[in-house]
C-alpha cells in the first residue's frame, strides 16, 4: 500500500511531494535536505524573541520503477520546472533497481541515504536490501582517492587556463576554466554525498553542490544579472569555445572566472583536512 510519511513534515512539503507522487508515479521518495531560512521577530509588544523557519529549499532522491519509459534527466526536469512545486527542489532521479544495487554492494551513497535520509513515500511494491555491515572506512578512503584526483584535475586544468590566458587564447582558457570547474563540484558531490554525477552541465552540478559546502554557493551568487551572465559564460565555454565560431570571452571576463573558479578549488582542498573524520 502507498505510504506518505509527512511526520516532522510542513503542510507545503508535504503537498508537493504529493504532487511528484501523483505525477510521477516513483517507487520511493527520500528527502535529503532541507534548507531553512530562520527570521527573528522583535517587537515591543513581546518579550520573548520569537523565531520562525522557513524552508528556502529542499534536496530529495526519487527512485523510478521499471515500467517508466521517460529519462533520469527528464524526470528531473518535470520535478523542478513544470510541477509548480512551492518550494524550490532540486531532485536526484534514478531507478529503484540501480539504487537496490547499489545497497546490495554497500555503495555509499546508497547507505547513506538508506540508513540517515526520511522517506517520505514509499509505494510499497519493491523489497529493498537491507544492508549488513558496512566498512566505512574503506569507503571513506575511496571517496578520498576520487577527491583527491578530481583535485588534481583540476589544477592542472587551472594551468592550461593560466597558459592560455598568457596566449591570450581566451575562448581556450574559458574551456579549461569549465572543465576545472566540473572536477571540483563532481569531487564536492562525490566526496560528500557518495554519489557520482556524470554530465558536463555545470548548473546541474551547482543545484545539486550548493548548499554541501559552507560558501559553495556564494563563489557564483546567482540573485544577480551580472553574475548570473558569468556562470553562463562559462557554461557555454565547454561547447562554445570548440565548436561555436561566434563565441568569444574577454580578458576581464575570463580573468574573473579564473578568479572564481580558484576559489572553488581552495574550497574543495578545504575539505581534504577538514571532513576526512566525519564524512
Amino acid at each position: 500500500m502507498n505510504k506518505i510519511f509527512t511526520e516532522h513534515a510542513s503542510p507545503a512539503l508535504s503537498r508537493d511531494i504529493n504532487k511528484i507522487v501523483s505525477v510521477l508515479l516513483p517507487e520511493r521518495i527520500y528527502l535529503l535536505s532541507v534548507i531553512h531560512q530562520k527570521k527573528e521577530i522583535q517587537s515591543i509588544f513581546v518579550e520573548d524573541l520569537a523565531e520562525e523557519h522557513i524552508i528556502e529549499a529542499l534536496n530529495i532522491l526519487v527512485l523510478t520503477g521499471e515500467s517508466e519509459k521517460k529519462s533520469n534527466d527528464e524526470l528531473q526536469d518535470i520535478i523542478e520546472n513544470r510541477l509548480d512545486i512551492r518550494i524550490p527542489t532540486t531532485a536526484f532521479v534514478m531507478q529503484a533497481a540501480q539504487f537496490n544495487g547499489w545497497l546490495k554492494k554497500e555503495h555509499p551513497f546508497a547507505l547513506k541515504v538508506f540508513k540517515n535520509a526520511s522517506l517520505c513515500f514509499d509505494a510499497g511494491r519493491i523489497p529493498f536490501n537491507i544492508p549488513d555491515n558496512f566498512n566505512e572506512l574503506a569507503a571513506k578512503e575511496i571517496l578520498r582517492e576520487d577527491l583527491e584526483q578530481k583535485i588534481n584535475k583540476a589544477i592542472e586544468f587551472l594551468a592550461g587556463a593560466e597558459l592560455f590566458i598568457v596566449r591570450k587564447q581566451f575562448e581556450m582558457a574559458a574551456f579549461h576554466l569549465h572543465q576545472a570547474a566540473e572536477q571540483i563540484y563532481t569531487g564536492i558531490i562525490r566526496f560528500i554525498t557518495g554519489f557520482q554525477v556524470q554530465t558536463h552541465n555545470l548548473d546541474k552540478l551547482y543545484r545539486y553542490s550548493k548548499y554541501l559546502l559552507p560558501g559553495l554557493k556564494d563563489v557564483f551568487p546567482r540573485g544577480v544579472e551580472k553574475e548570473s551572465k558569468l556562470f553562463q559564460c562559462l557554461q557555454k565555454a565547454y561547447l562554445g569555445s570548440r565548436y561555436n565560431m561566434d563565441f568569444s570571452i574577454k580578458y576581464e571576463m575570463v580573468s574573473l572566472l579564473f578568479e572564481r573558479v580558484n576559489k572553488l578549488l581552495i574550497l574543495c582542498q578545504g575539505i581534504m583536512r577538514t571532513r576526512l573524520i566525519t564524512v
